[in-house]
């Protein structure tokens, strides 16, 4: 009788024990989901700025004002003519006195929810003339 309750209490901390390492995984698994997330959002924003930083080189080595335009970029960010996961918009702004500021976001395609925003201007003149 004596050895049926050590065996009724080893099952029972046996199953304790796996119920909390269940716990725990389960605790574990979400965080690693949480941090591919994560993950995932910081590589789609890193290249959003780098779209936006080149589109602003390309702004400000242009002579005279440029148009508005946008550039459609795919999952992979590259440009595409076709179905866009990426978009970027330059709205440029002549401010007188060859003075020139461009706007340039950059969007999610699907729900059009911003990943990043970068202003930017140039002078277009001579300076002292």
């Amino acid at each position: 009788m004596k050895r049926l309750k050590h065996t009724q209490t080893f099952l029972l901390e046996l199953g304790v024990n796996l119920i909390f390492f269940c716990i725990g995984t389960a605790v574990c698994l979400s965080l690693l989901a949480h941090a591919h997330g994560l993950s995932e959002e910081s590589e789609t924003l890193d290249r959003a700025v780098v779209a936006a930083e080149n589109s602003a080189e390309r702004f400000k080595a242009a002579d005279g004002i440029m148009e508005a335009e946008t550039i459609r970029y795919d999952a992979n960010w590259n440009e595409t003519a076709e179905e866009a996961d990426y978009l970027l918009e330059l709205m440029p702004e002549d401010m007188g006195n060859n003075l020139h500021k461009a706007q340039i976001t950059v969007y999610a395609a699907k729900d059009r929810r911003e990943l990043y925003t970068l202003t930017v201007r140039r002078f277009a003149g001579e300076v002292g003339a």
